[in-house]
């Protein structure tokens, strides 16, 4: 494209501008379009019917951007594409962004990349550094005479001034001035600054703006003879207007710089844009967190995740992400060009990429290597005849130089081009050698050691010279001695894990003491330290403890413990008897298995509500109660918990119960059963024991009894005893009646008397017991019965032989029998 078509265009398409959109409408769409060669970018878009407006034109790579409806925008880039033969491309733009998020500084990050540091190489001021960022304002470290013009594409004007402090940053990381006493020295602290400002301030520490607005300053930049860019601004999407002014400045000599975020492999633009040199941060290990791709990789390089530097206020801040990285590494690539100032740009990409630092090849499955600027620098030839000067060890963790802790090693080193590798001896023993610069090495010094030890610090340059420091070391690493536990007192008690007041009688070397990792607070006049903290207990809750770390002021420990035991739990113990167990009389009751961790502090029996002593064994009277009876056992141990233990008893103090058999006064006769039924008892019967008119007659619930002949009262004594011992005694009296009843004929034929038919026999009878019957007879045969006085027999004479042997007999309700004398009778 001919640069008088786009100019055409860029001034046709000021009247070309979109009706006022209402507050409602979205904001309009920024289109990029590349144009073919003599397009007449003007008329392309008149023809197609596309209403644009901020017509932006980027003449040496041949783009035109406008800004189009948003609901337009999508038919304008599809009718632009269908124009193969007037468009190269067509794109929709995106944003660009980057961010400074601050870091803590540690004071190495120019010795991480090993930038030389001996004065001798500070850059050119023939060497311009392009800051394509926020802008650049000049400031004491970077003062306004460093800055050559640039220009301002957010705004269009030729007032790039920072908005944001983000471009300062990074412009005085990269040549901030050398021995002005503020500040920091930039990498290139010779170099000069051109600012390009492509972004706005979006928040704090953010910056934001557009592809189209990046693409244009790179190539504004090199058109102005920057050799070297630094772009610390990213995209997501690739862009082929950005990819066009990449490769437009490297065609003009421009070496590129621009940041690998370290936020994933995800390629980001324009870093991953060849050939522009893409950096990434460095993590404390020495790798670079997995950014890389194995196929083609786009992280060239890593470096240092922060930097010093003075923002456009003034003020010494950290920037950090990879905006330091990509600083860094354009000051390294601004320094090499100051020394070999013929190099091209692919000469500047090898020297950096070819002399860094291997990286950490166990962490990254692609790694990325180390920026080394000394290496870089010395590979172009340099010479170095001075030896390193070794000016401190810069032992770290000391207190008034006194190594009281395991210590970092980092000497403080002065050399032209930079450090190959150091060497550490202690008392002439290697402990290690640095030969990354992010390597960490570890003065261990021994335990419970008061004394001086001899520390070597020897540092090989790159050209092989040597420097060396030996330094004797003050070494304290024994804790405070002595010191008591005041309170809480050794094995106190405690319910629960409660908030004690611990104090603790130290020394006069304690600086400090923590107490169960709570700080301790020093009684104003004394050496004794208090807090007020729960004790740690034993994962079986049963102790607790109170450690006191006392630390004297190079922070050396001495731990003092104090167990308490800790007692929640009440006592337990087996009470006998066991419950419902049945009793009579006294019973003995007492505590077996008694069990508790302090011990037993006092104990108390209750029998049925009533206080009965102390003690585990006592004696409880249950006579007179028949039913529940309660013990109550109250125990407390030593830390006062209680424990109530209740037993219900059965008291048993009567004998059985049962029905004797007969019953009181029952008449009988001979020999007879007398019995108990229904005996009852909670016990159970043991036995059952008989006893007759006095004299023993046996045990088991039934007996047979013999009354022989008597008649008259027979007395029966049964005594029932239960498996406890009660016994039961029942009392029967029968009345023994073996006499027959008396009876007599009162009206019937005489002995000897001739009779015929039917003869009745009149009969008198009595009993004691009552008559059951009489009976009339003859020959042998009863031959008429009566039950009913006055009894009356009948016999028919006729049916019985001629001579007739006649008696009565009479029956009482016993079975007891009584004949009459015999008659005889004769028909």
């Amino acid at each position: 494209m001919r640069a008088a078509a786009v100019t055409l265009a860029a001034t046709l398409l000021g009247a070309v501008v979109a009706a006022p959109a209402n507050a409602a409408a979205a904001p309009p769409v920024r289109i990029n379009i590349g144009l073919v060669a003599d397009t007449d970018g003007d008329a392309l878009l008149n023809r197609l019917g596309i209403a644009a407006s901020e017509p932006r034109v980027v003449e040496s790579i041949g783009v035109l951007s406008v800004a189009v409806p948003a609901d337009a925008a999508q038919a304008a880039v599809k009718a632009l594409a269908g124009e193969k033969a007037a468009v190269r491309f067509v794109e929709t733009d995106h944003w660009t962004a980057g961010g400074a998020t601050p870091e803590r500084l540690t004071g190495r990050e120019l010795e991480l990349v090993n930038v030389p540091n001996g004065g001798a190489h500070l850059g050119s001021d023939a060497v311009t550094v392009a800051v394509v960022d926020s802008g650049v304002t000049a400031n004491r470290d970077l003062p306004a005479s460093r800055i050559v013009p640039g220009y301002d594409f957010v705004d269009g004007d030729t007032d790039p001034a920072d908005d944001s402090g983000h471009g300062t940053m990074v412009a005085g990381v990269i040549a901030a001035a050398a021995g002005d006493d503020f500040g920091t020295t930039g990498v290139c602290a010779a170099c000069r600054i051109m600012p390009v400002r492509v972004v706005r301030n979006d928040s704090e520490d953010q910056v934001e703006g557009s592809v189209a607005d990046l693409a244009a300053g790179i190539v504004w930049a090199a058109d102005h003879g920057a050799r070297i860019i630094n772009v610390s601004l990213f995209t997501f999407e690739d862009s082929r207007m950005l990819a066009e002014a990449v490769r437009y400045a490297d065609g003009k000599g421009a070496l590129i710089v621009a940041p690998a975020a370290n936020i994933g492999p995800d390629r980001l633009y324009p870093a991953a844009t060849e050939p522009v040199l893409g950096v990434t941060q460095a993590l404390s290990e020495g790798n670079a967190g997995h950014l890389n791709t194995e196929e083609p990789p786009w992280v060239d390089l890593a470096a240092s995740s922060s930097a010093p530097a003075v923002d456009a206020n003034g003020r010494l801040r950290a920037i950090g992400w990879v905006e330091a990285p990509a600083a860094l590494t354009s000051g390294a690539a601004a320094l090499l060009l100051s020394a070999k100032p013929g190099i091209e740009a692919a000469g500047l990409r090898e020297a950096l990429m070819k002399n860094a630092t291997p990286a950490n090849y166990r962490m990254d499955k692609w790694p990325v290597d180390f920026l080394n600027v000394g290496r870089a620098l010395y590979s172009l030839g340099g010479e170095d005849t001075v030896a390193p000067r070794v000016t401190g060890l810069g032992l770290t963790r000391t207190q008034g130089g006194v190594v009281g802790q395991v210590a970092e090693i980092w000497p403080a080193i002065v050399d032209d081009y930079g450090v190959d590798h150091v060497e550490f001896f202690v008392d002439g023993k290697p402990i290690g050698t640095r030969d990354r610069t992010w390597k960490t090495i570890y003065l261990e010094p021994p335990d419970d050691f008061a004394g001086t030890i001899r520390v070597t610090a020897r540092v090989h340059d790159l050209s092989g010279r040597v420097g060396e420091l030996t330094q004797t070391v003050p070494v304290d690493t024994a804790g405070p001695v002595g010191g008591s536990f005041l309170a809480p007192a050794k094995s106190t008690v405690y319910r629960r894990a409660v908030p004690v007041k611990v104090v603790f009688r130290g020394t006069s070397d304690v600086a400090l003491a923590t107490v169960n990792g709570k700080d301790m607070t020093r009684v104003a006049g004394t050496q004794d330290w208090q807090a007020t903290v729960e004790p740690s207990v034993t994962e079986d809750g049963e102790y607790g403890s109170f450690q006191v770390r006392v630390y004297d002021a190079l922070n050396n420990e001495t731990i003092h413990q104090r167990d308490v035991i800790i007692d929640g739990a009440p006592p337990t113990a087996r009470v006998v008897p066991a419950q419902n167990t049945r009793v009579r009389g006294s019973v003995r009751t007492y505590l077996e298995d008694l069990r508790d961790q302090t011990g037993l502090a006092e104990s108390g029996l209750w029998a049925n509500g009533k206080y009965v002593g102390d003690g585990i064994g006592r004696w409880v009277d249950t006579s007179g109660v028949n039913g529940n009876f309660v013990l109550t056992w109250k125990l407390t141990d030593k830390a006062g918990n209680t424990a109530v233990l209740n037993r219900t008893l059965i008291a048993d103090n009567a004998g059985p119960t049962a029905t004797v058999n007969p019953s009181q006064n029952k008449r009988v006769r001979g020999t007879f059963t007398t019995s108990v039924t229904g005996v009852k008892d909670g016990a159970g019967l043991a036995k059952a024991e008989l006893w007759v008119d006095g004299k023993y007659a046996g045990a088991g619930t039934s007996r047979k009894v013999s009354t022989g002949k008597k008649n008259g009262s027979v007395k029966l004594t049964w005594k029932l005893t239960d498996k406890l011992g009660n016994a039961r005694t029942y009392t029967r009296t029968v009345i023994a009646d073996n006499k027959g009843p008396s009876v007599s004929i009162t009206k019937a034929p005489k002995n000897k008397a001739k009779v015929k038919g039917t003869v009745k026999v009149y009969v008198k009878a009595s009993d004691v017991s009552g008559v059951a019957r009489v009976e009339l007879i003859v020959n042998g045969k009863v031959v008429a019965a009566d039950k009913t006085s006055a009894y009356v027999l009948k016999v028919n004479t006729k049916k019985q032989k001629k001579k007739m042997k006649v008696r009565v007999r009479a029956y009482d309700k016993l079975g007891n029998v009584t004949y009459t004398a015999t008659r005889t009778w004769t028909r």
